[in-house]
Formats: structure tokens, sequence, C-alpha cells
């Protein structure tokens, strides 16, 4: 046999108290004037990676700004002053060589930025997952960023310690 049969399934012990934390995830626009460590940064993407994707194709890539950290306005929350504000951009960017249509990749992007949105909650970490696929990638961003001429950038994330409190 090939296969190993299991009888029993075992539920997490912390099961509750884990789902509970996950459904209280929400996003911010306000960050408070703190950096995030990078052993942080590096556990929220080692978890992104775990993440399932297609075929198992690991053609996802990151790159990581981090800003210089000010005191901050409520107030200003459009798209591109939060990639400038947030202490911590990260972009991901996929490989569309591998695929027939647009929606393989975007659902391989949206199950790595759900991972990481949710790590980043363990940290007390919040920020915003941003759609840029189709308004925000141009040639020479890929290219400062570091991506190859075939990646797309798909989404941003940006995070932060939140400034406020935000509810469901």
């Amino acid at each position: 046999l090939y296969v190993d049969y299991i009888d029993e399934v075992m539920e997490h012990p912390r099961r509750e108290e884990v789902l509970s934390f996950i459904k209280q995830r929400a996003s911010t626009r306000f960050w408070q004037a703190k950096k995030i460590d990078d052993h942080i940064i590096q556990d929220i993407l080692e978890v992104a990676m775990t993440s399932a994707v297609s075929c198992n194709s690991q053609t996802i890539r990151f790159a990581v700004k981090k800003n210089i950290v000010k005191k901050m306005k409520v107030g200003d929350s459009n798209n591109q002053s939060m990639f400038n504000k947030a202490p911590v951009t990260i972009y991901i960017a996929e490989d569309e060589r591998f695929f027939n249509d647009t929606f393989e990749t975007a659902l391989d992007v949206g199950s790595v930025c759900s991972l990481m949105m949710i790590a980043a909650h363990f940290y007390g970490i919040k920020g915003t997952w941003i759609y840029q696929g189709d308004y925000y990638n141009d040639k020479s961003l890929s290219n400062e960023l570091g991506f190859s001429k075939n990646h797309k950038i798909y989404s941003l994330m940006t995070l932060g310690y939140p400034l406020d409190k935000q509810e469901k």
C-alpha cells in the first residue's frame, strides 16, 4: 500500500480560539510610527510560501519595501498614499507564463495574501491588501524591485501596527 489510512479525525484542541482570532482580523489604513522587525516580516513571508497554489507551481515572488516611519495623520487613505506611509509595503508578483488565464494567477495570489494577513494579525500587525494588477504595474517598478520580466505585480500589502481600532 502507498497510502496510510486514518481512522480518526483530529480537531485542533484550541479550534474555537483560533477560528475566533482569525475572524477578528481587520484591515487598517493608518499605522503607528513603529518599525516592524525583520524577523516578523520573514515569518509572514514564510507563512505565505506555505499557501496552496496551482499545481505547486511556486511562481510567486515578493519584494519588501520599508518606508521611513513618521507620525501619521488620520485622513489621507488613498492607495498611493498608503504605499508610501505604511511602515512596510510588500509587492506580490506572479510569473504568468505558467497559466492559461488570469483567474488561476489571481487565485494563487489571493491564497498567498490571505495567509499573509492572518500571519500579520498574530503579531498585532494590520494592513490593507490592495489589488494592483491592472493599474499599477509598470516595467520600471518591476525592475526597481528586482522582479524578472515575466513577473507581473498583482497585489500589494501595506503593513504596520494599527493607529486606531478597526471593527468589522
